[in-house]
């Protein structure tokens, strides 16, 4: 019996030790994969396409293109500066992140007129989040992992989508 009992807790200790720990996910990064969020696995599409790059003093930068529009073609180019902490990439949303964006309307730069009415729109729609910490981290979810973001340590569950990492030479683009 006690054979039984520690041959069981030996299986479902190795099994717990073969999943991917959620903090693992950023070891995808590190090895220059690009992370697809709301992927279409058959199409290589995704809403949102983000590589992490570290530097020597332990910052992480994220660069990103997320869709916003399908017809046409909108999204807009952003990158931010944080912290690993956790398991989780942590950074503090400043005005210059929506200041600096870049709109692509139909894979061309958006005229310089929509491009400010754009500034404007994303200004007021990440308003509340200027200023507060955001944490991205991931759960094993199925082949991929399911996103997990905090603002200010609050779980916002509405953000929350199905991510993977993918190969820069794979042909994965934010399209719709």
């Amino acid at each position: 019996m006690a054979l039984a009992t520690l041959f069981a807790a030996a299986t479902i200790l190795a099994a717990a030790q073969a999943e991917p720990a959620p903090d693992d996910a950023f070891a995808q990064a590190r090895a220059g994969r690009l992370l697809c969020s709301a992927p279409n696995v058959a199409r290589r599409t995704c809403e949102s396409l983000s590589r992490f790059t570290w530097s020597k003093d332990g910052r992480v930068r994220q660069t990103s293109e997320t869709l916003l529009a399908q017809d046409p073609v909108l999204s807009f180019k952003s990158s931010s500066t944080g912290m690993m902490r956790s398991g989780a990439y942590c950074g503090t949303v400043g005005s210059e992140d929506v200041d600096d964006a870049v709109f692509i309307v139909d894979g061309r730069p958006a005229p310089r007129r929509v491009a400010e009415q754009l500034h404007e729109l994303l200004s007021s729609a990440l308003a509340d989040f200027v200023g507060r910490e955001v944490c991205l981290s991931f759960m094993p979810s199925g082949s991929g992992f399911r996103s997990v973001v905090t603002v200010n340590g609050l779980n916002y569950t509405h953000l929350s989508e199905t991510v993977i990492w993918v190969r820069p030479n794979e042909g994965y683009a934010v399209k719709p």
